[in-house]
């Protein structure tokens, strides 16, 4: 359980060891602390603080622990409209996973009432107690702009399993999207269900490989535009990836000549997720991206189920332009 003195050390504490000694442990640089993830974090309270700052680097939230590098914090009050904290709860990040923060209590923020939940709203879901809080951002122009982009065009969507393809061991698949400011694209995808029941592949380096959307797979359709050219990316909960180029439908396939960082996985009995930073370079080119998520499961019989933010009419197709649903706008 992190709290407020973890967030300030966070912010003063500097780290004790390895290339990076001396530097505070909010600013390490977020390969470092992929590489800590896949390696394996230091014992005691200090990997605790290095995966709490994983989580927030991950999540764009640097902006709430920096300012606390001072005695005086420089983001100021009113929240703009369709931001509200409610104490006590705890706020759970994207993704589902929880980020316990008492930043805004050191702002001396007065804690508005919440406004009227209407159509559009993104509600994150409570947590527990323990003195903290939950934040709801509801859909409004500029939203992303508050506290140096504390949550910086975020989108969360639920993908649906095709109807020739039904799985009773998954309960949900959802993604999140967001567009750091530094241009880099993040994904989260969450599983919910019986993991015992899936065909899991076992964590391995984060090498690339072909094929992977044979078996349990997470995948990302990225068309700059209206295209027709597109990147497909394949995740797998084992950490191997691959991307490959496409000039229009099903047209080349070659694989892409791009680096992508080591994934982040974690794998309960209910709950399977996997995060990635697509660094800007990786992505095609463009002020505005078009997306199509989906993913293949694999359950314990071998049998397959299909899951995508959209179906074409007939078999499965994640190829299908249709499906790139989700539009991001990447301009300044």
């Amino acid at each position: 359980m992190f709290d407020k003195e973890d967030l300030l050390k966070l912010a003063r504490m500097p780290m004790p060891f390895g290339k990076y000694r001396g530097r505070v442990l909010i600013d390490l640089p977020e390969d470092y602390l992929l590489w800590f993830a896949r390696k394996g974090f230091p014992e005691g309270h200090l990997g605790k603080l290095l995966q709490l700052a994983l989580e927030i680097r991950i999540h764009g939230l640097e902006s709430v622990v920096r300012p606390l590098k001072q005695n005086l914090v420089t983001i100021q009050p009113p929240l703009p409209p369709g931001v509200s904290v409610h104490p006590p709860s705890l706020w759970e990040g994207v993704g589902g996973r929880a980020i316990q923060n008492n930043a805004l209590n050191l702002l001396g923020h007065p804690l508005p009432n919440p406004p009227p939940q209407g159509e559009g709203t993104e509600r994150l879901p409570p947590g527990g107690g323990g003195g903290n809080f939950r934040i709801e951002l509801n859909s409004y122009p500029g939203r992303e702009s508050w506290g140096g982009a504390l949550m910086r065009r975020t989108q969360i969507v639920q993908l649906a399993s095709h109807p020739d393809s039904p799985c009773d061991s998954v309960q949900a698949i959802q993604a999140q999207v967001r567009s750091r400011p530094d241009g880099a694209l993040l994904l989260n995808y969450r599983i919910e269900g019986d993991m015992a029941a899936l065909r899991l592949p076992a964590p391995t380096s984060p090498v690339r490989l072909d094929g992977l959307w044979r078996h349990s797979c997470l995948e990302a359709f990225v068309m700059a535009g209206e295209g027709p050219g597109y990147r497909e990316f394949n995740f797998s909960p084992s950490g191997a990836w691959q991307a490959y180029d496409f000039e229009g439908y099903r047209e080349g396939g070659g694989a892409s000549p791009i680096e992508v960082p080591p994934l982040v996985t974690e794998r309960t009995p209910h709950v399977c997720s996997l995060s990635v930073a697509l660094p800007k370079e990786s992505l095609p080119l463009g002020p505005a991206l078009r997306l199509g998520l989906s993913a293949v499961i694999e359950e314990a019989d071998g049998r397959l189920s299909y899951w995508a933010l959209r179906h074409p009419p007939g078999r499965p197709d994640f190829h299908y332009t249709g499906a790139f649903a989700l539009s991001l706008d990447r301009s300044p």
